[in-house]
């Protein structure tokens, strides 16, 4: 089941099961390098109540991969100030104070693959 399938509203639906794994390089992305074929597979996560938006989900992947914020910008190719946005939306949806703690609450959500 691709993310995109997934989706209702723009957002992944809390009651849906990811059932594989959806390169972020479907939805526009390239790896660290830029070359879009280096892209690793990411699972793609649901929150319990607050689901994540795939670009949410995207930003806190390349976060857990230890990328600063510039760098999620341009491995996504966005502007710093959307990606920031991102980070401030993913903070409040899983209630977390910065993002070495948005990241641990992936992990222990289950958003982020271990």
């Amino acid at each position: 089941m691709t993310a995109q399938s997934q989706l209702a509203g723009g957002h992944l639906s809390p009651d849906s099961e990811p059932e594989g794994t959806q390169s972020p390089n479907a939805m526009g992305s390239v790896s660290a390098d830029g070359d879009p074929a280096n892209v690793s597979s990411i699972r793609v996560g649901v929150c319990d109540s607050h689901p994540l938006s795939v670009r949410e989900f995207e930003v806190l992947h390349w976060l857990s991969e230890g990328k600063s914020g510039i760098q999620v910008s341009k491995i996504l190719g966005i502007s710093l100030g959307t990606v920031r946005v991102h980070i401030r939306n993913i903070n409040l949806k899983l209630s977390a104070s910065n993002i070495p703690h948005a990241v641990a609450q992936g992990f222990k959500r289950g958003i982020l693959g271990r």
